[in-house]
């Protein structure tokens, strides 16, 4: 068996299953076709790839930890190393992101270096406005419509990167009537989409929308 072939499974995507298939079907490809013949032999080989698939899983799962974006269980340590109160009932990908927030926000405290921090929480692009005569920044979510689902981390994070007398401002995108216009939609395409009014507010109108019918546009009176 060529232990080279072993070693570049590491990489894969492949699922546990996956592994211990491609590894036993290695191993049986390397031996003598008559040794395969003896039910004692292919037993041993069956056994040796799941011990070889169990290892090249565990290790590949041990290098996820090292990312943050494909972190689990390595996420405890992560949020240690930065500071951060461990929170396993939130949502891996808003620890992730306060995470990210921590470790983009070290240095000097710049637009740039806020634009980041919020940009990791948001997922999208974020704005960022200096009024200087006001004493104010202004966040402003452009990337994505309607409100991060976590906001308050998001807050807690810039309040204790930016400077206490500097005020902060969020400001958030909706759907508007003139978002509708460009669209194009007519009532039964808006009818098909079937959301509530909540959704419709942060409908992302750069987003293609198949139409299913011909009508009445919602910019037309």
């Amino acid at each position: 068996m060529s232990s080279g072939r072993v070693t570049s499974l590491v990489s894969s995507p492949e699922s546990l299953g996956d592994k211990r298939s491609i590894i036993l079907e290695q191993m049986r490809q390397s031996v003598p076709e008559f040794l395969l013949e003896s039910p004692l032999y292919s037993q041993l080989l069956k056994a040796e790839a799941e011990r070889f698939g169990k290892l090249n899983y565990d290790i590949e799962e041990l290098l996820r930890q090292f990312y943050v974006d494909t972190a689990t269980y390595g996420l405890d340590l992560w949020e240690r190393f930065c500071g951060i109160p461990a929170s396993t009932v939130k949502p891996i990908d808003q620890r992730r992101a306060v995470i990210k927030s921590k470790l983009r926000g070290i240095g000097t405290v710049t637009a740039g270096v806020i634009k980041n921090v919020a940009e990791s929480y948001s997922n999208g692009e974020v704005s960022i406005r200096e009024l200087a005569a006001e004493y104010k920044l202004v966040v402003t979510f452009i990337g994505k419509m309607g409100i991060p689902p976590n906001l308050a981390d998001l807050q807690a994070s810039l309040r204790a990167l930016i400077p206490a007398h500097l005020d902060i401002e969020y400001e958030f995108t909706y759907l508007t009537w003139g978002n509708l216009d460009q669209m194009q939609l007519n009532w039964n395409d808006f009818d098909d989409l079937q959301l509530d009014w909540e959704q419709a507010e942060v409908l992302d109108h750069r987003q293609s929308i198949v139409r299913s019918s011909v009508g009445l546009t919602m910019g037309e009176p």
